[in-house]
């Protein structure tokens, strides 16, 4: 259980930095796509970590976020072709959906597929993604700016109200926080 937030919102509010200034890195090497990946991967395992344990705001927890998503093309993703999204993925249908901050935390925690989108210029442009759980289903892409802006909302949210209240069913609290 988390204590004092401010340290997880302030390396949350780091990373967003870090992600805005390689946004227009030209080359990319393996060291650089890894450290991305942790990057990402561990800026939303925190905000899973500050949302259990009731240290943002309720609407942080339940922002709706607009994303793409392509369907499975039928081809099993495996370990071994995980990486070959042109050929596992139909990128001729693409579908927006809407998610939720807590969707994205499960999606990046149990990354199976995780995939830098770059442009044009070698810029990073956003992340195709998608879990072990929905490998066979469909990929999902979020453009690295709308992971800045949650990693700056989340790491300046502070909340200056809660409400506790015991839930018999799970012997614990439910807290919602303002």
């Amino acid at each position: 259980m988390i204590w004092e937030s401010h340290y997880w919102k302030d390396d949350l509010k780091r990373q967003a930095k870090w992600l805005r200034s390689r946004r227009r890195k030209a080359t990319w090497a393996d060291g650089s796509v890894a450290r991305l990946e942790k990057s990402v991967m561990l800026g939303f395992y925190a905000i899973r970590k500050l949302a259990e344990a009731a240290k943002i705001s309720n609407v942080n927890v339940s922002r709706e976020i607009q994303i793409t998503a392509f369907p499975w093309s039928g081809k099993v993703v495996t370990r071994l072709n995980w990486h070959r999204i042109d050929e596992l993925y139909d990128f001729e249908s693409i579908q927006a959906l809407t998610v939720d901050t807590i969707f994205l935390c499960h999606q990046f925690v149990h990354s199976y597929v995780f995939c830098p989108l770059f442009d044009e210029q070698g810029g990073l442009k956003g992340i195709y993604f998608t879990s072990d759980r929905y490998r066979n289903d469909r990929l999902h892409c979020i453009t690295v700016e709308q992971i800045i802006e949650l990693f700056r909302q989340i790491g300046n949210d502070y909340p200056s109200e809660q409400r506790w209240n015991f839930n018999n069913d799970k012997q614990d609290y439910e807290v919602t926080s303002t």
